[in-house]
């Protein structure tokens, strides 16, 4: 009970002091642990064990419950190629810098391991705090966290059965492959039949996702297999809509109890490396990490199909390393090769230093100065000498009704979009100039003159991207922008801009009302 107080109390004090600097609670947990862990405390390894061990089960249980295989179906061209691309080339560029500064070649693989892979719980957070859950390069990061998830679960099982030989292994990928064809049959059809059959209470709920979670452990236990790999497939046998959302609604604070027992657990175990030498090693595999893996993932998703923002943006909320590579660290540690602890110690520092600096690169002001150093971004420059022209940006569903009575009026209209299907499609029926870009890209703007158009429609998915064409206009034009909630309306009125809610936009009877207000607009501009 010692060990479970002290380890409470320190995650009480991370988490208050990760509120007040509005920062991720998981590198506070871990720093907490490893400064607790220099107090020479009498803390009974064994205790620590078993909470790890506690902790790590719901810690992946709920990594896997948060990825959606079907939000990315579309994007798996982009998904496979930023995956195993920035997976093999960060994973070789750092097993080269960590032999080079003294690790053996199975020690290097560890960092290595860690730098090619990718926080889902940090980075999930992130795109749900910025309301970008539903953006391309969002689907295209779930897409990838899934598959590296899935490289770690198989890099464990290899991990701990390469000691035991090589029809060991076979049998342990075997049993991992098994797992997860139960829980593909378990997330397609059970909780379907689940859901339509039982009428459960919140606390029955409760116990069925316990008994599920537990019931893939002991399944990983049949097959031999490290625990870590049924709680991630039984997490994933959850992450199906609708399902994911009514398990998580249950599961969270019970969930974040013990993320926070199993990192402050693992700072308290691993310890600080007291020689600054293992600080400076976590330093360079840190820089590596957040220099490396923006400008990595940007190229290959840019090139993929996705603009230059966005995969930018994508880049960065996968600049930092994965919780299973501390898992990955802990399993090697108490496997037969034994890791030294330091050597844990390190691979914690750089989760900290990483899970730290990425939030606070991940916004919309750092992705736009990153964008100026685009070599590519105008190489697709359009000359023109448009005014008083209509500029849609973002095409969207009703885009059709809102553009028609300004092509029978006769106007130029200038449409911004940045799904090339939908560019095509304009281009091929002739009646508006359609251009593939962001539309919040004040390069392009320039080039459009947007400043000289006769109104501009903006339907972009992000209030601040509407809120920086607004700022870049400055008055010189009327921007009609569409918002989702009544907050964002008032932000964009406060801008000078006429705000237009989704609910309201998605009726019959505002197309009617908007196709008014867009004559009106035209005669009184002409």
């Amino acid at each position: 009970m010692t060990e479970l107080l002290l380890l409470l109390c320190i995650a009480g004090t991370g988490l208050g002091l990760a509120r007040k600097l509005k920062l991720p609670a998981i590198p506070f947990w871990i720093s907490g642990g490893l400064i607790a862990g220099q107090l020479d405390w009498s803390v009974k390894t064994t205790h620590l064990e078993q909470l790890l061990e506690m902790g790590l089960i719901f810690l992946v249980f709920a990594s896997g419950m948060e990825l959606n295989p079907s939000r990315f179906k579309h994007q798996w061209s982009i998904v496979w190629r930023v995956s195993f691309l920035q997976f093999s080339i960060l994973v070789g560029i750092g097993w080269l810098v960590a032999f080079g500064l003294g690790f053996t070649p199975r020690e290097a693989c560890y960092p290595a391991v860690a730098m090619g892979t990718s926080s889902t719980l940090l980075a999930i957070r992130l795109l749900i705090q910025g309301r970008k859950m539903y953006e391309p390069f969002a689907r295209m990061v779930i897409g990838v966290l899934l598959i590296q998830d899935l490289l770690m679960i198989l890099l464990v099982v290899v991990l701990v059965k390469s000691n035991l030989g090589l029809l060991a292994t076979i049998k342990g990928l075997g049993g991992t492959i098994v797992l997860g064809a139960i829980a593909w049959f378990v997330r397609q059809y059970f909780w379907t039949f689940f859901l339509r059959k039982f009428d459960s209470d919140e606390e029955s709920f409760l116990l069925i996702l316990l008994s599920t979670m537990f019931l893939f452990v002991s399944a990983s236990f049949y097959f031999d297999l490290p625990l870590i790999v049924g709680a991630f497939f039984g997490g994933l046998s959850l992450s199906s809509f609708p399902i994911q959302g009514l398990a998580k609604g249950v599961m969270t604070s019970l969930s974040d109890f013990f993320f926070a027992l199993f990192f402050t657990a693992l700072g308290l175990y691993a310890g600080i490396p007291l020689s600054i030498y293992y600080w400076l090693q976590a330093a360079v595999f840190a820089g590596i990490v957040v220099i490396v893996t923006p400008i990595l993932v940007a190229l290959i998703a840019e090139r993929a199909g996705l603009t230059a923002r966005h995969a930018i943006e994508g880049g960065i909320l996968l600049a930092q390393t994965s919780e299973f590579a501390l898992v990955l660290g802990l399993a090697g540690h108490l496997s037969e090769s034994g890791l030294p602890v330091e050597r844990i110690s390190q691979i914690a520092l750089l989760s900290v230093m990483t899970m730290t600096i990425t939030p606070v690169l991940s916004n919309d002001r750092v992705t736009h100065w990153l964008l100026r150093f685009h070599p590519f971004r105008n190489r697709h420059a359009v000359n023109s000498e448009w005014k008083n022209h209509v500029l849609v940006l973002g095409f969207g569903s009703a885009g059709d009704y809102v553009i028609q009575p300004f092509i029978e009026r006769g106007d130029l209209v200038v449409v911004v979009d940045e799904d090339p299907a939908v560019v095509a499609k304009l281009q091929a029926k002739g009646k508006v100039t359609a251009i593939r870009g962001d539309g919040a890209d004040r390069a392009l703007l320039d080039q459009l003159h947007a400043r000289k158009s006769r109104v501009i429609l903006a339907s972009m998915r992000r209030t601040e991207e509407a809120a920086g064409v607004l700022k870049y206009v400055d008055g010189a034009a009327p921007v009609f922008a569409r918002v989702f909630e009544p907050e964002d309306g008032e932000r964009i009125q406060s801008l000078g801009g006429i705000p237009i809610l989704n609910s309201m936009a998605s009726s019959e009877a505002f197309m009617s009302w908007y196709q008014t207000i867009g004559q009106d607009i035209c005669n009184s501009r002409k």
